[in-house]
């Protein structure tokens, strides 16, 4: 019912950009204590993508470079398995970036580098997780990333989990189960 997550992510930025990922997942229903809540995990997760990219803009008759240095992304995401391996996932995360502002008309500016906040970022996508037989297992999301200003990205990730409680960790039926199929063997 709950797991930690580190894995690595490939994203579409002008090219395939890397990124590290980082999160907690819980069950929703033993997050609330009493079984009730709506069925699924949430994730609360950290992003970051180490990435080196050069921003070209104009504002009025003035060229800008900027230089892009890290991204991250922080937020949630809710994910619901329809199967014991396979589902879709739905998520909210915050942006920020770390930029320096590097020329004017080509003109070089000593200016410092920041981060700053670049809006909320929407992810859909379908989940696979596949588990261990030692308490992890991996899994991949696998989706699109879009902002409300209409950029939209592909992403790819995945995640080994660990330290995993109570969860599944074999496919279809238990050697301890009972044969439906067989006389005597209907399941209750």
């Amino acid at each position: 019912y709950s797991q930690w997550r580190v894995g690595l992510g490939i994203f579409d930025r002008d090219g395939l950009s890397r990124q590290l990922y980082f999160a907690y997942v819980r069950d929703i229903r033993s997050m609330t204590r009493r079984g009730i809540g709506p069925s699924g995990r949430l994730a609360l997760e950290l992003m970051w993508a180490p990435v080196k990219h050069r921003d070209f803009f104009t504002v009025g008759t003035q060229t800008f470079t900027e230089r892009l240095s890290n991204e991250m992304y922080a937020g949630a995401r809710y994910e619901r398995l329809l199967t014991n391996s396979q589902g879709f996932y739905g998520g909210v995360t915050p942006h920020f970036r770390r930029s320096r502002l590097e020329s004017v008309d080509g003109v070089p500016l000593n200016a410092p580098t920041e981060w700053e906040y670049d809006g909320v970022w929407y992810r859909l996508g379908y989940i696979i997780e596949l588990p261990f037989r030692t308490k992890g297992n991996m899994t991949h999301h696998v989706g699109i990333v879009f902002h409300p200003r209409g950029a939209a990205r592909f992403e790819w990730r995945i995640s080994f989990g660990f330290l995993r409680h109570r969860g599944r960790d074999s496919f279809g039926l238990r050697p301890g189960n009972r044969n439906p199929y067989q006389e005597g063997g209907q399941v209750e």
